[in-house]
C-alpha cells in the first residue's frame, strides 16, 4: 500500500479528538441569515397559529400552520431552543419550491423529533398495561393508533430496544411465521398471534397488519423485567414519519436537529415520468439522532403457510438521515453530525424498474465535512439496473474530509442476522448494470472501526467508472498474527463488467486500488492503520 502503519491507543484517542471538536463545531454553528421575500418564525414556547409569524416577536406555534402560511420561495425559521414533536401525520413539512428551513435566536439548535411523547417517568407509569399472560409483557396505552414504531430509546441514548419483526423460513414443522432472536443463534418460532411470546428483556413488537391480514391489535408491546416507566426516565418511540419531505428543487435545510425518527429523517424522491431530479438541495449544519427502523416493505399475504423456498421473507425495515431516490443536479450535505442510524447516514439512489426507463442522472453531489458514526453504512450510493442503451450516470461525484465512526455497530445491529454482513463506511449497491460515473472522487476522509468492511465500491462499467481514491486513512482492527478481528475486512472494490462478483474479504483488486497502481487516476496517499 502507499503506507500502512501500526496505530496505538494514543493515536486513536487523537482522532477521536479531531472528531470531537469537528462535532462541537458543528453544534455551535450560526444562524444562516435568510435571502427569501418572506420569512416566517415559529416557536413552540412562545407562539401562537394567531400570529402573523412574519415578526420573530409574533412567532407562529406550529410547522403545519406556518407550512400553510408560507409560499414558495419562503424561509421558515424555528426558534432555537425549542421542541417539535411528532403528530402522526406522514410528515411534518411536505417542502415547497424554494424553501430553506432554517433556526433563529440563541441556544441549541431546534428539534423535530417524530416520537409523539415520552413515555418514561413514574408519571407515565400507567400508561404501561402488564399482561395477566406473562407478567414481563408490558402494553403501552395509546400506541394502537400510530404509525409503526421503529425503535425506542431509554435514557436518551443510554440504550435501546431491540424490534421484533416478522420472518418466515422454509421449516418443514413450521406452517406460519417464525423470527430470529437477532443474534447468531438459530431462529426462534414466534407465534403472532400471541405477542406473549416476546422473550428478552427490551425486546418490543408492534402489532401492526403489516402484510395485509387482519386481527392485529396495533398496539406496541415491550419485554421488560418491571414497569418500563419506572426503569427509565426518557423513552422515546422513533415512530414512521418522515419529518421533512421533498419532491420540488432548491430546498435548503440548515441548523435543526432531528431526534428518533423512525423513517428517513429527510426524503427526497424523483424518480417519474413528470419528474426525475431533485435539483439544488442542500442540508447543512444539522444534527441527526436515532433514526430509522420502521417496517417499509411488507411481507406479502399470500406467502403465509407457504413453502417459498430457503431464502428468508421478512418485513423489510429503512430510515436514513437524508436521502435522494432518484436523479439529482446539486445535491449538498455538509458539517451534518449523524449519529446512529439503522441504514445510511447519507445515500443517493435509483433502481431502475422496467416501467421507468428514463434517463435518470445524478449530477454535482457533495457530501463533505460530516461526522458520521453508528450507521450501518455511513455514505451509499446506487444507480442499479441500468436498462440497455440507457446512458444514466453519476458526473463530479465529490466524497470529502468526513470523519466516518464504527460503521455497522450500535443501533443497526438490531436489523437480523440475514440483513448485517453488508455495513461498510462506503457502499454501493451492485444489482447490475450498476454505477457508471464519472468525475468521481472519495479524498482526504477518515474512517475508524467497521462491523463488516471498509468499502463496498462497484461498477459493472469497468475500471473507469471507479472513483479516484485519495488521501484517505482507514484504521481496522487486527490481531497480531496479521487476521482480521470479529470479521473486520478492509472490503472490496470491483470494475467487474459482468456484475456476478461476490462480496469477499479481501479482493484482489483493492490493495492496488489502495495504493494507485491500478493507473493514476486512482490516486495515492492513502493509508491504512494497522490497530493491536
Amino acid at each position: 500500500m502507499n503506507e500502512s502503519e501500526i496505530a496505538t491507543a494514543a493515536d486513536i484517542a487523537a482522532k477521536r479528538f479531531e472528531t470531537d471538536k469537528r462535532i462541537e463545531a458543528i453544534k455551535n454553528t450560526q444562524n444562516l441569515t435568510p435571502t427569501t421575500s418572506k420569512v416566517y418564525y415559529v416557536s413552540s414556547s412562545t407562539g401562537s397559529d394567531s400570529n402573523s409569524g412574519t415578526d420573530p416577536n409574533a412567532p407562529l406555534k406550529t410547522l403545519s400552520k406556518a407550512v400553510s402560511k408560507a409560499g414558495k420561495n419562503s424561509t421558515i425559521c424555528l426558534k432555537r431552543g425549542d421542541t417539535w414533536r411528532g403528530t402522526g401525520g406522514d410528515t411534518i413539512i411536505e417542502a415547497k419550491e424554494g424553501y430553506t428551513i432554517t433556526a433563529y435566536g440563541e441556544g441549541p439548535k431546534p428539534v423535530i423529533i417524530s416520537s409523539r411523547e415520552n413515555g418514561g417517568g413514574s408519571a407515565n407509569a400507567s400508561k404501561w398495561t402488564q399482561m395477566a399472560e406473562n407478567p414481563n409483557i408490558w402494553r403501552y396505552e395509546g400506541s394502537n393508533n400510530w404509525n409503526d414504531v421503529g425503535n425506542i430509546i431509554f435514557n436518551d441514548g443510554e440504550s435501546y430496544a431491540t424490534k421484533v419483526i416478522q420472518l418466515y423460513v422454509k421449516q418443514e414443522s413450521w406452517s406460519t411465521y417464525q423470527i430470529t432472536d437477532f443474534t447468531n443463534a438459530p431462529a426462534q418460532k414466534y407465534n403472532f398471534d400471541h405477542w406473549s411470546d416476546l422473550r428478552n428483556d427490551l425486546d418490543f413488537f408492534h402489532d401492526k397488519n403489516f402484510s395485509g391480514g387482519s386481527g392485529a391489535t396495533g398496539y406496541l408491546y415491550m419485554y421488560s423485567t418491571s414497569n418500563p416507566a419506572l426503569r427509565f426516565e426518557s423513552i422515546e418511540f422513533a415512530e414512521d414519519i418522515t419529518p421533512i419531505h421533498i419532491t420540488v428543487d432548491n430546498v435548503t435545510v440548515d441548523n435543526i436537529c432531528f431526534k428518533y425518527v423512525g423513517g428517513h429523517a429527510i426524503g427526497a424522491s424523483a424518480y417519474s415520468l413528470f419528474k426525475t431530479s431533485i435539483n439544488n438541495l442542500t442540508v447543512e449544519n444539522c444534527e441527526f439522532y436515532w433514526i430509522g427502523g420502521s417496517v417499509h416493505n411488507r411481507i406479502p399475504q399470500s406467502i403465509i403457510g407457504q413453502n417459498t423456498g430457503d431464502s428468508p421473507k421478512y418485513d423489510t425495515r429503512y430510515g436514513n438521515a437524508v436521502e435522494i431516490w432518484g436523479g439529482c443536479n446539486g445535491y449538498y450535505v455538509r458539517n451534518n453530525y449523524i449519529y446512529q442510524v439503522f441504514d445510511a447516514g447519507i445515500t443517493i439512489q435509483v433502481t431502475f424498474d422496467s416501467s421507468k426507463n428514463y434517463t435518470v442522472n445524478q449530477k454535482n453531489i457533495e457530501f463533505t465535512d460530516n461526522v458520521i458514526e453508528y450507521c450501518v453504512y455511513s455514505i451509499e450510493y446506487f444507480l442499479t439496473k441500468i436498462p440497455s442503451g440507457n446512458e444514466s450516470t453519476m458526473e463530479n461525484f465529490k466524497i470529502s474530509n468526513n470523519y466516518m465512526w464504527n460503521a455497522g455497530r450500535g443501533f443497526c445491529e438490531t436489523r437480523g442476522v440475514w440483513d448485517r454482513g453488508f455495513a461498510a463506511h462506503i457502499k454501493s449497491q451492485k444489482t447490475a448494470p450498476c454505477n457508471r460515473a464519472m468525475g468521481f472522487e472519495i479524498t482526504d476522509n477518515v474512517m475508524v472501526g467497521i462491523g463488516s468492511s471498509f468499502l463496498s465500491i462497484r461498477s459493472t462499467f469497468g475500471e473507469n467508472s471507479l472513483p479516484l481514491f485519495e488521501g484517505n486513512a482507514l484504521y481496522g482492527y487486527y490481531d497480531m498474527d496479521g487476521t482480521a478481528k470479529d470479521g473486520f475486512q478492509i472490503g472490496v472494490v470491483s470494475g467487474n463488467t459482468d456484475g456476478n462478483e461476490d462480496d469477499v474479504a479481501y479482493d484482489n483488486g483493492i490493495e492496488a486500488y489502495l495504493v494507485g497502481q491500478m493507473g493514476s487516476q486512482y490516486g495515492e496517499g492513502n493509508k491504512y492503520y494497522f490497530i493491536f
